[in-house]
């Protein structure tokens, strides 16, 4: 039964790695849900399996379970606010607005159905607010991201503590939420302590997460946050080397919408290191690769960078 073989999964993992149920389990459900899960005697929901095999380093895309009618409904708005999330952030300024108002809609339809006791719906909601900005149309400040976003992750992670990122374990929507306030403190003119939590992060992912096909988008995200943040501290050597390994990431997960972003990262640290030519060679690339994405923000700030810095014409 696939119940008493997911909690068998889930036990064996847990021992191989010395957590405790507490440790695995904290803001998922209690100890003794999670006993009852790894004899048999419950099934979880869905998200809650995901966590746990997520927490563990473990890839979730095997395991499936039916989804009833709510959960159905949840993922399909979820799927759809996140498809605008990623277009707002790539769109023209003047665009901007429709895309949101099309995420808005979605997220006031899943504020409707969510149910008080799904804490990780609720966390969705949170996170897509602190991206998508007030329901008037204007942004949150940073100050409003930072609250709403350390009160998403508490609601699984009661205990969270940036100063100790590496005293717990994740899942992927904890891991995105940690990266958003990291790159929040950026914005609040607070780099060098951006450029810590990414670093705790990066190193978290990069050793709990590389076996997952999940980490297709999670190593990508953070190493990109990670690297763009070192560029912004003049660290350029180092910003190349997490750039590399997120590129890399990309290419092994064949996941390459942050594939361009690592380019443009790179080429513009080659050129702040005195390599104007592989710094061409990687514009031209990360040019082509944003042409082929439609990634029209970024193939504009990239076609004014390579001008500035190499005198290079790219045509968009």
């Amino acid at each position: 039964m696939i119940d008493t073989y997911f909690g068998a999964f889930i036990q064996k993992n847990r021992r191989a790695q010395g957590l405790s149920q507490e440790d695995l389990c904290e803001g998922i459900c209690d100890a003794t849900t999670l006993s009852r899960i790894e004899n048999g005697e419950r099934i979880p929901s869905r998200v809650r399996a995901i966590s746990l095999l997520q927490r563990l380093g473990l890839s979730a895309d095997r395991y499936y379970m039916l989804l009833n009618r709510y959960d159905a409904e949840v993922d399909a708005l979820q799927s759809a606010i996140i498809r605008c999330s990623i277009k707002y952030e790539r769109v023209l300024d003047e665009d901007k607005a429709a895309v949101r108002e099309r995420a808005m809609r979605h997220l006031d339809q899943l504020e409707d159905i969510v149910k008080k006791k799904d804490r990780y719906t609720q966390q969705f909601i949170l996170r897509s607010k602190a991206l998508l900005g007030k329901d008037d149309g204007n942004n949150y400040t940073p100050e409003e991201q930072l609250s709403l976003l350390t009160k998403a992750i508490r609601l699984t992670l009661p205990k969270f503590d940036l100063d100790k990122i590496d005293k717990f374990r994740y899942d992927l929507e904890e891991i995105k939420i940690i990266s958003q306030i990291a790159t929040t403190y950026g914005k609040a003119g607070q780099l060098k302590k951006s450029v810590k939590i990414l670093e705790k992060l990066y190193e978290y992912v990069t050793t709990h997460n590389q076996n997952m096909q999940e980490s297709a988008g999670q190593i990508p995200l953070v190493a990109y946050n990670y690297a763009l943040k070192l560029d912004s501290s003049k660290r350029f050597e180092d910003a190349v080397e997490v750039a590399e390994s997120g590129y890399q990431a990309c290419v092994d997960f064949c996941s390459y919408q942050l594939l361009p972003g690592f380019l443009h990262i790179m080429a513009e640290c080659h050129h702040f290191l005195g390599e104007d030519d592989k710094s061409k060679q990687l514009y031209i690339k990360a040019y082509c690769f944003y042409q082929i994405l439609g990634n029209e923000r970024d193939l504009i700030a990239l076609r004014d960078e390579a001008e500035k810095y190499l005198g290079l014409t790219l045509a968009v």
